[in-house]
């Protein structure tokens, strides 16, 4: 897919954080079983437009934090791999180096799913 291959262009440059001028906007895709979606749409240093579907459960103690608006990392699944590589485990620079990073606006509607989870 050319979306996602920007992203592992990127991912590959050794030594080279990345900060994506864009935004990314999370949305609730199905609230019965939660289904996250991060619209993320940069600019610079390349342009990317890429949608990535979560589900909400591995990050559930998160939802209130995502949902203030917060700087996100994403990786493709071969970089994700790296970060158990071997027994140590690797420096933050180490990891902010396999993934790009970019700010998320705040969501109400992950606001909303954390309250509706915390009450359940």
């Amino acid at each position: 897919d050319p979306r996602t291959r920007v992203l592992t262009d990127l991912l590959d440059e050794p030594d080279r954080l990345v900060v994506l001028d864009g935004e990314a906007d999370w949305t609730v895709l199905d609230a019965a079983h939660p289904l996250l979606r991060l619209a993320l749409r940069a600019t610079a240093p390349v342009r990317l437009d890429l949608d990535v579907v979560v589900p909400a459960r591995p990050v559930v103690g998160l939802l209130d934090e995502l949902a203030r608006g917060v700087t996100v990392g994403i990786t493709t699944r071969r970089h994700a791999g790296t970060f158990l590589d071997g027994e140590a485990r690797p420096a933050p620079r180490q990891l902010l180096r396999r993934m790009v990073l970019v700010n998320a606006r705040p969501a109400a509607e992950l606001a909303a799913l954390a309250t509706d989870r915390t009450d359940a």
